[in-house]
């Protein structure tokens, strides 16, 4: 049960907002779909064409403004200096 606070005025006010912190989405509080689909708009989803179920969604993208994908950082190849193992006779 969420408790409800209240000024002297009779107004509500709003928790503070810690810059620090992420939020999940209380989907409780949406009242119609243009909330559902504004929260989805803030998201940002952005699909590649070799995702598995691009051919399902294709159709709803702006694929008159594709984004360049950045290419991914190689890992270097570092060489592994292992102890040695003595023989037990």
């Amino acid at each position: 049960m969420d408790a409800i606070k209240a000024n002297l005025d009779g107004t509500t006010r709003q928790p503070e907002v810690d810059m620090n912190s992420l939020y999940l989405v209380d989907f409780s509080k949406c009242q119609s779909v243009n909330d559902l689909m504004t929260i989805l708009s803030v998201v940002g989803f952005q699909f590649s064409p070799s995702h598995p179920g691009f051919q399902y969604i294709h159709q709803f993208l702006a694929l008159d403004k594709p984004i360049p994908a950045r290419p991914q950082p190689q890992a270097e190849k570092a060489s592994l200096e292992l102890p040695k193992l003595k023989k037990v006779k």
